[in-house]
């Protein structure tokens, strides 16, 4: 007797009641074991192939929010907060009663400069938990780029009370204070951040420049070059030619300016402390040197043909702009 072999697909008799053949899945990993694969390769130190394997795991299974809290940190660690906001995104979506994911992703939106993204996140996390430190610091922060300074300082001051012994957070205040004219109150904030980080170069420099506003130049050109000291930068030379020039010493403040412009002749805070100086000089002269007058016009124009938004400077140029009668 011959057997006819008919050649067909093989046939799965229980597909309905289990959803697919065990030879179809057996090598299939769930979400959370691609997940465990992305750990594993993080440990290795992988890093670019466990955010691939962790992203396949998000993909599978979109609320595993131990993979997104790792993808996270992953992502800012990078730089990258666009993809750090997503996935911040989605924890405070799915865990919105933890205020690590609205701080993160508040973070992340700071960092992208979407201000008012950023602020309703802290503002979401501070519901949960209004003591958060860090969470008041930032939102003072970012009220602070948007130029909202009050509630900035409502903050900011939340900060210092919740630890006192924060300099970022005295310093940050500080620069609020500053913003808002309260120069005095700046200046202790300021002093406050130094005496808990004595090696804060930019808080001395936030301090000398308060000091300078107040006209209280002798210690502020003591600090500025300190400041230079540690770090001659072309702004932070600039301002202690400023200090020289309140203080009367315009050699010293020259010297500066122009070795300054010699690097970049085209670097305008540089170019208005020449100006001021020209104008300081003619001042002295009881108004009479008319050549310091000139120049520090001319100057003045030159400066604002670069940045013509500019107050202060047009300020001067239209006080200065025509000899003034003599003293």
């Amino acid at each position: 007797m011959k057997f006819v072999i008919i050649s067909r697909p093989l046939l799965c008799i229980s597909a309905i009641v289990l959803g697919g053949c065990s030879f179809a899945t057996e090598n299939r990993l769930t979400p959370v074991q691609t997940y465990v694969g992305g750990m594993r390769q993080l440990k290795s130190g992988d890093q670019t192939g466990a955010i691939a394997t962790l992203e396949k795991a998000v993909a599978e299974k979109p609320d595993l929010r131990m993979a997104r809290l790792t993808l996270g940190k992953l992502y800012r660690d990078r730089g990258d907060y666009v993809n750090a906001a997503k996935q911040y995104e989605a924890l405070a979506r799915l865990d919105p009663y933890t205020t690590t994911n609205h701080y993160y992703l508040g973070v992340s939106y700071q960092f992208l400069r979407q201000y008012a993204d950023a602020i309703r996140a802290y503002i979401n996390g501070l519901a949960i938990d209004p003591n958060d430190f860090k969470t008041n610091m930032n939102l003072g922060t970012v009220l602070l780029a948007t130029g909202d300074v009050d509630n900035s300082i409502k903050y900011l001051d939340k900060a210092t009370q919740l630890d006192p012994k924060s300099a970022n957070a005295w310093s940050n205040l500080g620069v609020a204070l500053d913003a808002r004219g309260s120069l005095v109150l700046a200046e202790t904030a300021y002093r406050r951040a130094i005496s808990l980080e004595t090696n804060a170069p930019g808080v001395v420099a936030n301090l000398a420049n308060n000091l300078l506003t107040q006209q209280k130049v002798g210690e502020a050109t003591y600090l500025w070059e300190q400041v230079v000291k540690t770090k001659p930068t072309p702004f932070n030379r600039t301002k202690l030619a400023d200090a020289y020039t309140q203080g009367g010493d315009l050699q010293q403040a020259e010297a500066i300016v122009n070795d300054v412009l010699k690097t970049d002749a085209r670097y305008v805070p540089a170019m208005n402390a020449k100006a001021r100086l020209l104008i300081r000089r003619y001042e002295l002269s009881g108004f009479t040197d008319e050549a310091s007058r000139n120049a520090g016009v001319a100057v003045i124009r030159q400066s604002l043909a670069l940045n013509s938004t500019q107050p202060t400077m047009t300020q001067l140029l239209n006080k200065y702009s025509q000899a003034l009668p003599l003293k």
